[in-house]
């Protein structure tokens, strides 16, 4: 639902407008974006705009603290050449995996690592974040009783080129903001009408 409020209503919205359509641009995943602007005072006022636009969807924004932010399971960080990305994981999360002694099929133990490890050399931007990920994963699956050679072996041995890429802007000032719309009783008003 949020995505065609977004896409067919949203984005239309913001394409007319005679400062915006101009400025604005973003990365979207149904209802989270990411978008980079010159400066904090011209995302403020883009996003007071925004929570113009529907009656029923209010946004909410997470903006860089650290020089890092998140969005989805990627942690983007500000360097002094431009950005570097990791994996990102909530503060919450247990680094719980299928135990080695589960019932599991060996196969499916193994492809969790696997999955891991794709994820890592997809995110990871440089050889010191990736190595700090694998080292992560490594100790995460002997948590998990895991012997460490077999982990080992699959992390280090079996043979992934990775590929690289950079992300790479031409100002030196910017400003990421992660965007997030809330939708209060959105449902509700689209049985009501099928004109939103």
């Amino acid at each position: 639902m949020a995505d065609l409020i977004i896409e067919n209503k949203i984005n239309a919205e913001i394409a007319k407008h005679p400062k915006w359509s101009k400025t604005w641009d973003w990365v979207r995943l149904i209802d989270d974006t990411l978008s980079v602007w010159d400066s904090e005072e011209i995302f403020q006022e883009f996003f007071q705009y925004l929570n113009t636009l529907h009656p029923h969807v209010q946004w909410t924004n997470e903006t860089e603290k650290n020089n890092k932010i998140a969005i989805f399971d990627i942690q983007i960080i500000r360097t002094e050449a431009g950005y570097s990305t990791t994996v990102y994981r909530k503060e919450a999360a247990s680094d719980r995996y299928i135990n080695y002694t589960s019932a599991q099929a060996w196969k499916e133990k193994a492809a969790a690592i696997h999955t891991l490890k794709a994820r890592a050399i997809e995110y990871c931007s440089d050889e010191q974040l990736l190595a700090d990920e694998l080292a992560h994963l490594l100790q995460v699956f002997i948590q998990n009783g895991y012997p460490e050679n077999t982990v080992w072996r699959i992390l280090y041995q079996e043979n992934h080129e990775k590929q690289k890429r950079k992300i790479t802007l031409t100002s030196t000032t910017v400003f990421i903001s992660h965007t997030i719309p809330e939708l209060e009783d959105l449902s509700k008003s689209f049985k009501k009408s099928s004109t939103l």
